[in-house]
């Protein structure tokens, strides 16, 4: 072998060597503006189902202040200790809606909407202890819990 073949054998195998570099490179941007677009696109996906999420807990938290409300349609008059039993079952039913009710604030994710939840809570309890104490009857109660829900833009039926 003479060096001039050897020259040229190298020369061809450092133009090969940089033809792999440069389609390697190639491939390595095309790769990473994939991930870059999957990354995008899983973020996207990721945002839509906490909408999603929010949308599901918030619709919970109306139909549970609308199950409470409708609870107290069906709750004595008063709260007594001489109720009869299906009273009793009656009332018994509007404190579990409730604690339905609070249950869907807790589990809440967004901190803000937790919040304002908290606040209706807060004003519906109030309303629930007046009722539980005999100071308004059960109409008192669901008229109020009512107002309360026509007026919270949370609960979605503002006037």
């Amino acid at each position: 072998m003479n060096a001039e073949y050897i020259s040229y054998e190298s020369l061809v195998a450092a133009r090969a060597a940089a033809d792999w570099a440069f389609w390697s490179m190639v491939g390595a941007w095309i790769s990473a503006i994939a991930t870059l677009a999957a990354a995008v696109i899983g973020f996207c996906a990721l945002n839509g189902w906490r909408k999603q999420e929010e949308v599901g807990e918030l619709k919970e938290f109306r139909v549970a202040a609308f199950r409470y409300e409708n609870a107290l349609i069906f709750a004595p008059k008063y709260m007594t200790a001489d109720i009869s039993e299906q009273d009793k079952k009656a009332a018994k039913n509007a404190f579990e809606e409730q604690k339905n009710l609070y249950a869907s604030t807790v589990m809440m994710h967004r901190a803000k909407t937790r919040g304002e939840a908290s606040r209706i809570i807060k004003n519906i309890t109030y309303i629930q202890r007046r009722y539980m104490r005999a100071e308004i009857d059960n109409m008192e109660a669901h008229k109020a819990v009512m107002d309360i829900i026509q007026t919270e833009p949370l609960l979605g039926m503002c006037k």
